[in-house]
């Protein structure tokens, strides 16, 4: 778990919390911790393995206060789909696509 502090104030949250599977380098959990010191919000991730590489299952946002929550649920991804190396450059991302 890495306990991490902004630089500047953010108003959004005082810290955040994340959780590291060093196992499979990826971050399933997320606490965001405000002023008070108690939880904000929770992020969640669930990852699964598809064509070699590890891609989201699902990805849910919870607010610990009022119980509200966002889910995404991504239930067809493809990767390794043919695209060109120099698409993902510096230049490249920094110009955009022309």
């Amino acid at each position: 778990v890495i306990e991490s502090t902004p630089r500047t104030p953010n108003p959004a949250y005082a810290s955040r919390r994340t959780w590291v599977d060093l196992q499979r380098w990826t971050t399933p959990r997320v606490e965001f911790i405000a002023a008070d010191g108690k939880v904000a919000r929770t992020f969640e991730a669930r990852w699964k393995e598809g064509s070699g590489v590890l891609v989201w299952e699902s990805l849910e946002m919870k607010d610990e206060r009022t119980g509200r929550r966002s889910r995404i649920e991504l239930s067809e991804q493809t990767v390794d789909t043919g695209l060109a190396p120099e698409l993902f450059t510096q230049t490249a991302l920094l110009r955009g696509v022309r």
